[in-house]
């Protein structure tokens, strides 16, 4: 699998994996904490669950050392733990509306 950035600025990057077909594995490194930088990663972060559901995928999944971030953009922890570079880190899925209503 390699990373595609998806946006990037001085702020936070924001990147995807091809994991299979039904999952993309996303990648969130924030180098700012603002409230600001929030509102830009809430924004991209719509954008690519809409990318996202039109190239067919399901599920986003993300691997992360930090709950409340993900919980906050609406993943939930899929039960998985493992140590991951001497942190714990946590699996986590977003599900896209689009095929989980039985759309296209």
């Amino acid at each position: 699998m390699s990373k595609v950035v998806f946006y990037i600025d001085e702020d936070f990057i924001l990147s995807t994996e091809h994991h299979n077909d039904e999952s993309l594995v996303v990648h969130c490194n924030v180098y700012r904490n603002s409230h600001g930088v929030m509102k830009k990663i809430c924004k991209e972060f719509a954008k690519l669950t809409l990318d996202a559901e039109a190239s067919g995928y399901v599920y986003l999944d993300t691997y992360s050392p930090n709950p409340k971030f993900c919980e906050m953009w609406g993943f939930i922890h899929m039960g998985i733990d493992f140590e991951y570079e001497g942190k714990m880190h946590s699996h986590y899925r977003y599900g896209l509306m689009n095929k989980l209503k039985g759309g296209v």
